[in-house]
Order: structure tokens, then C-alpha cells, then sequence
């Protein structure tokens, strides 16, 4: 069962009241509820580093526009997100048009791995203090 080998702090109400205990109890996961929340916790933690966190609507809905775009104009090409600004691509300026490259790049952080309608985007390096970016197509479609 989880957390059977990690140490616990005792938590039952002689803690609260000040007094010192000579062994703590083990209590089971399943038994008290604050095991039950400590592990629930733990689990949306994992989930985060296993998957990464889904990204919002809006955000996803700015990437569907801005992702294949950039695959029409530049392909699966090495980038950073000031060359996008200097393209005259009309397709490319509409999905940038009120974004900044500094929230276009933390938009594109957000979604790196991920699957955004069949594209991903993906962190290859660093150069100049500019984050380079490739975007490709998904095999997962």
C-alpha cells in the first residue's frame, strides 16, 4: 500500500495537546482522513510530472491557431520566437497579432510536449539567452 515504508509524524490529538509521545502509531492510508487527503495530494503530484498539467481552454485554442501556422511557414525548422515576429506570412501574423514573443514563449513552454490538434512543440536548445523551439507534427494522429 502507499507510504508504508515513509516515516510519520504522529497526528492523532495527544500530539495537539502538548504531550510527548514515546512511539507514534502507525496508522493505515485507508483508515484516518488525512491520510486519505495526503494521498490524494500525492497523486495529483505525480500526475503533474508523469503528464504535465492540461493546458486552459484559451490557451489551447491560441496554440491550435499559432502552431500550425508555424509549421506552414517554417516546417520542422530550428526557431527562436523573435523570427516569428520578422515573418510578413499573413496566417502567422493573425495567430501573434497582441501576444508579445516573451508570452508566446511561455506559451510554448507551457505546451511543450504536448499534443496542441496534432502538432507539438517541442524545447530543442538554448543560444543567446533565446530559448530555441521545433514544432512537428504528432504521431499520436
Amino acid at each position: 500500500m502507499f507510504g508504508e515504508s515513509l516515516p510519520r509524524k504522529p497526528h492523532w490529538p495527544h500530539r495537539r495537546a502538548g504531550l510527548k509521545l514515546v512511539s507514534a502509531p502507525r496508522c493505515d492510508p485507508c483508515a484516518c482522513p488525512r491520510c486519505l487527503l495526503r494521498f490524494a495530494a500525492s497523486e495529483r503530484r505525480l500526475a503533474l510530472l508523469e503528464g504535465g498539467r492540461a493546458l486552459p481552454p484559451l490557451e489551447r485554442d491560441a496554440l491550435a491557431e499559432i502552431l500550425p501556422a508555424i509549421v506552414g511557414v517554417l516546417g520542422s525548422e530550428i526557431f527562436a520566437v523573435r523570427e516569428l515576429f520578422g515573418t510578413d506570412v499573413p496566417a502567422l501574423r493573425l495567430g501573434l497579432r497582441g501576444r508579445s514573443s516573451r508570452a508566446i514563449g511561455r506559451l510554448l513552454a507551457r505546451a511543450a510536449g504536448q499534443d496542441v490538434n496534432g502538432y507539438v512543440a517541442e524545447r530543442v536548445s538554448t543560444e543567446r539567452h533565446a530559448i530555441l523551439w521545433r514544432v512537428g507534427v504528432s504521431n499520436s494522429q
